[in-house]
């Protein structure tokens, strides 16, 4: 059996100051729906003004996610921090859209110090810090 080929993406963004953080359960609720419909395993981070976003899944629904979350007005400042073709197993297993707190803005900021995989690592490395919701 060979390891599934996977795509995965990171990015930050703002929440746009009209949008109330009270909308982010809404955007949760219905990635948790779509995400699983279409293979897609992932995690938000927010830290009370900055999303943090990490997706993984088919190359094709990934990227399209992707291009709909950057173009969504909701949030502002897209910032791609990494996007590349991996194979192996999930990070995420399990996880249409988990959603966690960073309480410190510390946190995110150590991603944005970062590009590529690293980024990415230092996300997954962030996790257990978290309030995580699966």
């Amino acid at each position: 059996m060979t390891a599934p080929t996977l795509y995965e993406v990171l990015y930050t963004s703002e929440l746009e100051p009209a949008v109330e953080v009270s909308a982010i359960a809404g955007i949760v609720r219905r990635a948790r729906v779509w995400n699983a419909a279409h293979g897609i395993t992932g995690v938000l981070v927010f830290d009370g003004g900055r999303f943090c976003q990490y997706l993984e899944g088919p190359a094709a629904e990934v990227h399209a996610l992707a291009l709909r979350i950057a173009a969504d007005a909701r949030h502002t400042g897209f910032r791609r921090l990494h996007a590349a073709t991996r194979v192996g197993t999930r990070r995420l297993e399990g996880h249409p859209m988990s959603y966690g707190l960073a309480y410190e803005e510390a946190e995110i900021d150590a991603v944005l110090q970062l590009a590529g995989a690293a980024a990415a690592d230092r996300l997954m490395d962030m996790l257990p810090r978290l309030e995580l919701e699966p």
